[in-house]
């Protein structure tokens, strides 16, 4: 009895010393996880301040994008309207920033419906057709053969059956000079630091992407926003989908201003992370698997992550983290080969994007850079600021 009775002590004694050492060990994690809260917050502030310098303070990013803004009002013409667009006028100029501009031409209008058509005088019009397209892209049909007795509508067009549409192929090669070359939907120049891309205009919301309006988006962007967005409605650019039966007649969607709005609302939090994923793709990724991945992609992951992630997240103390869930959720995309088009999702943008082998490859230096995200920060985007900041202390001194 007394053997069971000291046994029993023991095990009573060891249950609460090993209860306590649990607990201790509890709170040395939790003040563990604390600490390094805190350094991460500190390493965070730290590269904050270091990104304000090499990809632009707020007070920066926002000169060079009234530059801009300020540049398309005062360029404009009774016929056509000039709008800025691309990495600079999101207000990011770094190596590889391109450098695009869309011309709207003033004298054409697209109706979605043929029975929205309001034919005058001073417009010549076109109603969509979106029937053998896949989601994301058009098909421009005259509104009436009467245009046809314009010559460059005249060449501009290609006839299906009995309708009459207006083919992308010829109007992008019509604006074609010696010195361009033809760039997706754009003419850009040969080192590709210039595109422009000629396009036209439905000032309505489109069915395509009415879903956009409706779905529930609790924090970002505001209500107000999303209102002078859609009122703005739609573009269209001359460039098909590519292996489609009627690819040199179709047109894609473009939502080109409403994105460039969208930037201009991210905290600067978020643009900085957005420029790193960038900073990534041009000095990583590029080099390695060329042009499998681009910044339009990017840009709509970082739209779909800001729907998620609360405003009060994207501050500078949170930035490593923050560009930490942008790489994580690039990685999911990629590896289940799914990027849904933010405002069409039904339009799949990394279908049939990969082969195998480029999937498994790109998805290497994907978990490469994940594990070792500090990489990043010693590309040659990197080095040339430090070098460059180099330079300039020496000559000040």
């Amino acid at each position: 009895m007394e053997t069971n009775s000291a046994s029993r002590l023991v095990d009573l004694f060891l249950y609460y010393y090993e209860a306590e050492i649990i607990q201790e060990l509890l709170r040395k994690k939790d003040q563990y996880a604390a600490n390094m809260d805190i350094k991460n917050k500190c390493l965070s502030l730290h590269f904050y301040n270091y990104l304000c310098n090499v990809i632009g303070s707020p007070d920066v990013i926002k000169a060079r994008r009234n530059i801009l803004i300020w540049q398309d009002l005062v360029t404009q013409k009774k016929d056509t309207f000039r709008i800025s667009s691309g990495s600079k006028a999101e207000g990011i100029d770094q190596k590889g920033s391109d450098y695009d501009e869309m011309f709207l031409f003033n004298t054409f209008r697209v109706y979605e419906s043929f029975h929205d058509v309001q034919l005058t005088t001073k417009k010549i019009t076109f109603n969509m057709e979106t029937n053998d397209t896949k989601p994301g892209f058009i098909k421009l049909k005259l509104a009436d053969k009467v245009f046809l007795d314009i010559d460059i509508i005249f060449n501009w067009c290609e006839t299906v059956g009995n309708e009459i549409y207006i083919s992308s192929k010829r109007f992008r090669e019509h604006f074609l000079k010696d010195d361009m070359i033809i760039h997706g939907p754009c003419l850009s120049t040969a080192g590709g630091e210039f595109d422009i891309a000629f396009c036209f205009r439905c000032k309505e919301w489109i069915t395509t992407a009415e879903y956009w309006i409706h779905r529930s988006r609790p924090v970002w962007p505001h209500h107000t926003l999303d209102t002078s967005l859609v009122q703005y409605g739609v573009l269209f650019v001359p460039i098909g989908c590519k292996n489609s039966p009627n690819e040199d007649i179709q047109w894609r969607i473009s939502f080109s201003v409403t994105e460039k709005l969208l930037i201009h609302s991210f905290s600067h939090t978020q643009l900085l992370c957005y420029a790193l994923m960038k900073i990534m793709l041009q000095d990583i990724i590029k080099p390695k698997h060329g042009d499998l991945l681009c910044s339009y992609f990017l840009k709509t992951i970082m739209f779909w992550l800001s729907e998620e992630i609360s405003p009060s997240e994207w501050k500078p103390e949170n930035l490593f983290s923050c560009f930490i869930q942008c790489i994580r959720r690039l990685i999911y995309c990629v590896e289940y080969k799914t990027c849904l088009h933010y405002f069409i999702p039904e339009n799949n943008l990394f279908e049939d994007r990969f082969t195998d082998i480029q999937h498994n490859a790109f998805l290497d230096t994907l978990r490469f850079i994940y594990g070792k995200p500090w990489t990043v920060f010693e590309t040659s985007t990197f080095q040339n600021y430090r070098f460059e900041s180099a330079r300039i202390s020496k000559c000040t001194y």
